[in-house]
């Protein structure tokens, strides 16, 4: 898998793990054939 942010791309294998602001604009993506899972846990802020 790939993740592309503003101004860097980065490349997670199997068991990698990346935590980052989802509020940033970023994109994710498979640039291979091969099928891949990808698994999300969002936490949210407090909105007042």
């Amino acid at each position: 898998m790939q993740y592309g942010f503003k101004d860097e791309e980065v490349s997670l294998g199997p068991g990698d793990t990346l935590y980052f602001d989802g509020l940033a604009a970023h994109s994710v993506r498979n640039p291979t054939e091969q099928p891949a899972r990808l698994f999300k846990v969002y936490l949210l802020r407090p909105t007042e």
